[in-house]
């Protein structure tokens, strides 16, 4: 059965959300002998929100990067 991932992104110490943030995802730990899927991949809304479906059950790594491919958050 398939799942979903979502959240959001604001900016470190206030509320104000973070648009146009590159949101990655990884299936954490690689259980079988299976190929790992590919890596997800989308950008945040204005509101700072992101939403993946249609995922395979399990632990999922989330990293949100800024411009220039800088590392933000995990």
């Amino acid at each position: 059965m398939p799942g979903s991932l979502h959240g959001y992104v604001v900016r470190s110490g206030s509320a104000q959300p973070v648009a146009g943030a590159a949101v990655l995802g990884c299936p954490q730990p690689r259980v079988s002998a299976d190929p790992p899927p590919a890596q997800i991949r989308g950008l945040t809304d204005g509101a700072g929100r992101f939403m993946f479906d249609d995922l395979r059950q399990g632990a999922w790594l989330v990293r949100v990067e800024g411009a220039g491919g800088r590392t933000l958050a995990k």
